[in-house]
């Protein structure tokens, strides 16, 4: 069996508070626990991942996944480490140490597969839901979101197989900018994907955008 390693620093979500007592006692933002279930969510039934921004650079990100285990792919680091006025470096680390919250929202809510564009997606958060819009969540948001995703517990309960953050896309060299993505079951995995207004997505994947 692999060997599960934590990412540097990063501490687990708490279970304290979850289950049944919190289901019963709902807080005043409206957020509530399902019985069961370790994840706190919204009025939506959105899970919710609240974690802090580092602000590392993206070289610095690529040595934290691998220190955690995590595969970067090839696109994936040539986004981490572009060097154009798109790069993750200029325009898309969050404040270090300030607190975000990102809502959960199932690809499948889009049931058409030839309509779930990234633009469809993104009206969908933002005219239904009223979350942010682009270009929140930044990049940084995925590998956050990510770090307390992965550990098994969050693909047992939703069986989503992947994680996306429809960030302003980032050039990585060849003519298709792309979006920060990580793998939900099987090997853990950072990768990047094709991210313009009109590119399609997987009903079984899920995509984050900041509350």
């Amino acid at each position: 069996m692999a060997t599960t390693r934590a990412f540097p620093h990063y501490v687990p979500p708490s279970l304290e508070g979850g289950g049944v007592e919190a289901w019963r006692h709902k807080g005043e933002s409206g957020c509530r626990f399902v019985p069961g279930s370790i994840f706190k969510r919204n009025e939506h039934g959105h899970i919710l991942i609240t974690f802090q921004g580092l602000q590392l650079s993206g070289e610095r990100e690529i040595a934290r996944a691998g220190e955690a285990g995590v595969h970067v792919t090839r696109y994936a680091k040539l986004c981490l480490k572009s060097g154009g006025v798109d790069s993750y470096d200029a325009r898309h680390r969050l404040v270090a140490f300030r607190e975000y919250t990102v809502a959960v929202v199932p690809g499948s809510e889009i049931l058409d597969d030839s309509v779930r564009s990234t633009e469809a997606l993104v009206r969908l958060a933002v005219k239904k839901y009223h979350y942010k819009k682009s270009p929140h969540p930044q990049a940084e948001s995925l590998l956050r979101a990510y770090e307390k995703m992965f550990g098994g517990r969050f693909h047992m309960e939703t069986h989503f197989e992947s994680v996306t953050a429809l960030h302003t896309p980032i050039g990585c060299g060849d003519s298709h900018p792309r979006v920060l993505t990580g793998r939900l079951v099987g090997s853990r995995e950072i990768d990047a994907k094709w991210g313009s207004l009109s590119d399609l997505w997987d009903s079984r994947g899920c995509f984050i955008f900041e509350v």
